[in-house]
């Protein structure tokens, strides 16, 4: 099954679930939450595409090394929306886990990253700025 496919499905028996929910629920939806709930959805669904041609075009490995650096850049936005800085011991930490990283996914000696590595990477921005 292609990704597009898979996740159009992915989406369709979620619209299905929540639709149902609504349903029984019947709550009115204000017109900000809307807008909310459109923007968050079309971040989740960037990152999602993202991630799962990033799959797709490197290895399980990789991926899951790379997106694990939302951990790092999720207080780092959090801080620059907030203009409010980390302590250095932050810093430091991140360090090390951006060069573990690196160590980690260069098993096989060091290459140029694949587009998978590099959609994982933006899928690990994005999904930051989501979460932020």
């Amino acid at each position: 099954m292609g990704v597009l496919a898979l996740l159009a499905l992915r989406f369709a028996l979620t619209t299905v679930a929540l639709g149902t929910v609504w349903l029984f629920r019947r709550e009115r939806v204000a017109p900000r939450e809307w807008g909310v709930s459109v923007v968050l959805g079309i971040f989740q669904a960037v990152v999602l595409v993202l991630e799962t041609y990033g799959v797709r075009h490197t290895s399980a490995s990789n991926a899951g090394l790379i997106i694990s650096l939302t951990i790092i850049f999720t207080p780092i936005l959090d801080c620059v929306a907030r203009r409010n800085w980390l302590p250095a011991p932050f810093f430091i930490a991140t360090v090390v886990a951006i060069v573990g990283v690196g160590v980690l996914i260069s098993s096989n000696g060091l290459h140029v990253p694949t587009s998978g590595d590099v959609m994982m990477l933006a899928a690990a921005l994005v999904r930051s700025i989501h979460v932020t």
